[in-house]
């Protein structure tokens, strides 16, 4: 029995070192994300402050339980909690989201953007070449004749993946529009966390600059909005004049 007693002691200790080891673990894992500004691929600028915060409270908690010796109490819990974070932690490294999300995702190319004449008034006063793509779209949507934008220069950065994805629907904007080969530029627009995520892109025609390029590459693309019609319709897109590979940046998001 002393011995079964000393084994049960034994598992209890390293239980709690474990569980201490983990939720410290955690503390300095969400420190990290902020430092590294990695935290930028998880969650909105807004919500950066509130990680700060969480981290703290963490910190805090852990440091009252070790001052009042009542870690013991609560390290079987701990031991879940922070092991499953750390898990997903692992197994899902922080990197940008790909074209893979945004084919998985409602690809409407930026249609749920839906700006106020105050966001809108700024970027009319702007140089073309200084907007980016989630101006691109938000014009898009706000524009009732968009194309008066042909010939305009464009000069944005982002991620390229193709504008009709495997799954998309017969009749789709996505099907019918574009030719299956046009790839888009562009971002995904974070609202909270990666989670709630969505794609948005421009429309950029073949071209021989492209050629050297794939899917999920991160490029800078110069050149001229082109007025083209399909069935019946105008719409603008990019006539690349130079695409240049970039690194992807410290905020991929929009």
């Amino acid at each position: 029995m002393a011995i079964k007693q000393k084994f049960q002691n034994l598992m209890k200790y390293f239980r709690n070192l474990l569980s201490l080891i983990l939720a410290l673990g955690l503390v300095g894992y969400l420190l990290w994300l902020s430092a590294s500004g990695r935290l930028a691929l998880y969650v909105a600028a807004g919500y950066f402050t509130f990680n700060l915060i969480v981290a703290a409270v963490w910190a805090f908690v852990l440091f009252v339980a070790l001052v009042e010796k009542a870690w013991p109490k609560v390290a079987k819990k701990y031991l879940v909690i922070c092991g499953l974070v750390l898990l997903v932690c692992v197994l899902a490294p922080a990197k940008p989201l790909s074209s893979v999300t945004a084919n998985n995702r409602n690809l409407n190319i930026g249609a749920n953007l839906n700006p106020s004449t105050e966001e809108i008034s700024p970027l009319l006063e702007r140089d073309t070449k200084t907007l980016r793509v989630v101006d691109w779209v938000k014009l898009r949507n706000y524009e009732a004749n968009f194309t008066k934008y042909a010939d305009k220069e464009v000069q944005v950065s982002g991620f390229l993946f193709n504008s009709r994805p495997a799954n998309a629907e017969q009749g789709s904007t996505a099907d019918s529009v574009y030719d299956s080969e046009d790839l888009l530029i562009g971002r995904f627009v974070v609202t909270c966390c990666a989670v709630d995520a969505t794609p948005i892109g421009l429309e950029v025609k073949q071209s021989e600059l492209l050629k050297n390029f794939k899917q999920d590459d991160w490029v800078q693309i110069k050149g001229k909005w082109e007025q083209v019609e399909t069935n019946g319709e105008t719409f603008l897109i990019i006539n690349p004049s130079s695409v240049e590979a970039i690194p992807v940046p410290r905020n991929p998001y929009e």
